[in-house]
């Protein structure tokens, strides 16, 4: 063919390979779409607040600020009410994971060609770790693409030494330093690669060998120096000695605790504690669950199988290239020979997920060259031979990480709000001024989620906002005598899982409710304040024991964010009759006084009251068409009950006999529907509600007048003006 004749062809490839990545990046982008407006988690709460202190704070008091710099930008210029502050965050990184995706095929394009440039970027559009990464606002999105980045620069200084070449290499280099100080493990990997290779370049006069190795490294030092001159010209004197404590080696050290950045118990390390990767630890989570998603022993085997064939491709073809992927499957050995202060994560190597997808893809193009040169087809039967290992390879990546998409694990359970944000919710619905926040076991700072839930949800309510008192424990031992006692106010103690601290508070004999996302994630428990539930049976643990239910409940599962248990659930017919409704009304009477005696109970002048409970209310899907109907059939009327309430669904009121024998009854409350579960107060103050001299009364919940469905717990009358979160018999 001639040369004319092939850049025809080429010039007409183009589209389609333009076309290709076009369709890869759009993967790629609604992979990581669906985790852009999940909560915040504890490490981007870290992020928020940074973002909100000014750029010389940000400078001063981070050793790698670009992060954080690039989230204030993000708040100071593009915050809006209609986008999370979380969400916004994010989206920076989003865009840095898709150019990272973009720099391996451009980069392995030029230098492989189109068959391991697709196969390696389609490795690292699926894995789950970038994808995490890529819905975060941390470091790990940058770190991935400053890796890449870098392999590239050094391939290309390598390769012609020039100011564009050395002007790459230096940004890279900035780049990555700038962002996380892990990515000194991958530039002394790179650069000494880079350094040897020019070192021993065949066919160039020693000097001048010596030379470009010197302006190399030069180059690559003082991209180190630009990213942290900040820290030295900004940052207090402290600051990089406090940095290179946390990494200093030890000798030894007691035990290997924190193998995968995390301590093995619920305790916090002591300060002298150290820590060591161990191999086994490191093959199981890092390498085979984290940089190759192949936790079946098959999807690992041919995974692994791939990258070594992949390397030994390189090595025939490209020994820069391979020498490069060498050394970063290596910077995690130091951290697997000695102790060291600072644990270690997986996203620290995250390098090395680059290049187990370069090799990956170059295992991909080693298969199709064996089996061009084991069969010499035509060009035709080539292209079509490329497509069908490219789908094949495809196919293999669906099977081996679709299960981690389907069942969410794409995020680690500590990539959560950890349940932080149903528990903040509950504690601004329902504390007062003046009540106590206790966090015990605040181990990595976990307890930053619910400050900042607690204070998004407070943002409108100063005075609550300020009138919280707050406190921080190790354990529970630490805060068991600093607990007020029971007095007029709550005490609200959030704890890192409940199984751990159960025993410690009944020994406190204070337990008055476990409010709980999960018992391995965060426990909300309230203790203290003096209080009695002048009613019985409203948490519905002892169905008809405690209260008598009428013909149409029933007692089934709790279902709320933070609460477990069992409810009432009430259906309503269709027909709204003064029997049906009946048949649908709790009814509850007093069974003890203000002080807890049994007995009588009076509705005392100059006391005031609370009734309180948990709701949710669902209207039958039937209402709506019966509605629809007798408007058609009835204009008229239609415009009247238009322009009329609606009916409730669920109605609260009391009734009784006063201290003469003359009947009275009173509403309350009425509501049609509430989608979601609500924590409702109710005020009764005899003489404004209920009879001055009432004596005899009982409550009526429910008898509705509309089909539909509603569900109670929690209902507590209390003698005093605001009610208490959860007393003793309520949960």
């Amino acid at each position: 063919m001639t040369q004319e004749k092939s850049g025809v062809c080429a010039r007409a490839a183009l589209p389609a390979e333009a076309a290709l990545v076009a369709v890869l990046l759009m993967f790629s982008l609604l992979l990581r779409l669906p985790g852009m407006g999940r909560p915040a988690w504890m490490d981007e709460v870290i992020t928020l607040g940074w973002a909100q202190k000014s750029y010389l704070e940000i400078f001063q008091d981070n050793t790698t600020p670009l992060m954080p710099a690039i989230a204030k930008t993000m708040l100071l210029f593009f915050r809006s009410d209609a986008v999370a502050n979380e969400t916004l965050l994010r989206i920076p990184h989003l865009v840095f994971g898709l150019a990272g995706i973009t720099v391996l095929y451009m980069g392995l394009r030029r230098r492989l060609g189109i068959l391991p440039a697709f196969a390696s970027s389609l490795f690292l559009a699926t894995l789950p770790l970038h994808v995490g990464c890529s819905q975060e606002s941390r470091y790990y999105a940058v770190a991935v693409l400053s890796s890449a980045l870098l392999v590239f620069a050094v391939l290309r200084c390598v390769k012609k030494m020039r100011a564009a070449n050395l002007l790459f290499l230096f940004a890279a280099v900035w780049l990555g330093l700038s962002n996380h100080l892990s990515f000194t493990l991958v530039l002394a990997a790179a650069v000494s690669v880079g350094a040897a290779a020019l070192l021993l370049r065949p066919g160039i006069p020693p000097l001048r060998r010596v030379r470009q190795a010197v302006i190399f490294s030069v180059v690559a030092a003082l991209g180190a120096g630009a990213a942290l001159a900040p820290v030295f010209f900004l940052a207090d004197t402290d600051r990089m000695t406090r940095v290179f404590t946390l990494l200093s080696l030890e000798k030894a050290a007691p035990a290997e605790d924190g193998k995968d950045g995390r301590q093995t118990n619920n305790q916090p390390p002591p300060p002298a504690a150290t820590h060591r990767l161990s191999l086994p630890f490191y093959t199981d989570k890092y390498l085979k669950a984290t940089f190759l998603c192949a936790e079946e022993p098959f999807f690992f085997f041919v995974s692994l199988l791939l990258a070594c064939a992949g390397l030994l491709y390189l090595i025939a073809r490209d020994r820069l290239l391979a020498s490069l992927m060498a050394a970063l499957l290596v910077i995690h050995v130091p951290f697997v020979l000695v102790y060291t202060r600072q644990p270690c994560s997986p996203r620290y190597f995250i390098a090395q997920a680059v290049a187990y997808a370069i090799l990956t893809g170059a295992g991909v193009a080693g298969i199709a060259a064996l089996a061009g040169r084991l069969q010499k087809p035509g060009r035709a039967a080539r292209f079509a031979g490329t497509v069908l290992l490219a789908a094949g390879y495809a196919f293999f990546l669906y099977e081996s990480r679709s299960a981690t998409f389907s069942q969410g694990k794409v995020h680690h359970i500590y990539q959560t709000d950890l349940g932080q944000r149903a528990l903040a919710r509950t504690v601004a619905d329902q504390a007062r001024p003046g009540d106590t926040i206790l966090t015990v076991g605040t181990r990595w700072g976990w307890n930053r989620l619910f400050q900042y839930y607690l204070g998004q949800f407070l943002a409108n309510a100063p005075s609550l906002r300020f009138g919280l008192t707050w406190g921080e424990y190790i354990s529970v031992d630490d805060f068991r005598t600093a607990v007020p006692a029971p007095g007029e106010n709550t005490v609200w103690v959030l704890t890192y899982g409940q199984t751990e601290w159960k025993t410690g508070f009944e020994e406190m004999e204070r337990t008055a409710a476990v409010l709980h996302h999960s018992e391995k994630l965060s426990a909300l428990w309230t203790v203290g304040r003096k209080t009695v539930n002048m009613l019985d049976g409203g948490d519905f643990e002892h169905g008809l024991e405690a209260v008598t239910l009428p013909e149409f409940a029933e007692i089934v599962p709790l279902r709320t964010p933070h609460l477990r248990g069992k409810s009432l659930c009430v259906t309503l017919p269709g027909e709204a009759t003064p029997e049906l409704s009946d048949k649908s009304t709790v009814w509850f009477a007093p069974v003890r006084t203000p002080l807890g005696t049994s007995g009588p109970c009076l509705l005392e002048a100059g006391r005031a009251y609370t009734l309180s409970f948990l709701l949710k209310t669902e209207i039958a899907a039937a209402e709506a068409e019966a509605a629809a109907e007798a408007e058609a059939a009835a204009a008229a009327e239609a415009e009247a009950e238009a322009e009329a309430d609606p009916s409730p669904l669920f109605r609260v009121w009391i009734e009784g006999k006063d201290t003469h024998g003359e009947e009275f009854q009173r509403m309350l409350f009425q509501v049609t529907e509430n989608a979601d579960w609500g924590h409702y107060e109710l005020s009764i103050e005899p003489g404004v509600n209920a009879p001055e001299d009432g004596q005899l009364f009982r409550v009526g919940m429910g008898g509705g007048l509309v089909p539909g469905r509603f569900w109670l717990d929690n209902v507590q009358l209390e003698a005093h003006a605001n009610a208490s979160p959860f007393t003793a018999s309520v949960r």
